[in-house]
């Protein structure tokens, strides 16, 4: 069976999360996120897009970054699968 293209501005299925909004707010690239995080920049934006769930651990970081709660960065059901 042959697989269908993405059509090429077609949104994926992506997990919601407010990264990239408190990102912005404190006027940071992706980069600079993911060297405070120990991690490669495109491990990074694939979580800050939504195409991946982080780690615990990961998930720790963000927090710690961000100086935020888990409920902050993510909705409940992906809180359950990071847990």
């Amino acid at each position: 069976m042959a697989r269908r293209a993405r059509q090429p501005n077609a949104p994926l299925s992506a997990i919601p999360n407010s990264l990239a909004s408190l990102r912005l707010a404190m006027n940071l690239k992706q980069v600079d996120v993911a060297e405070e995080l120990g991690t490669a920049r495109g491990t990074y934006s694939i979580i800050e897009a939504g195409y991946s769930i982080p780690s615990k651990d990961m998930a720790d970081r963000l927090c710690r970054f961000f100086d935020r709660e888990l409920i902050d960065l993510f909705p409940d059901d992906v809180i359950r699968r990071i847990t």
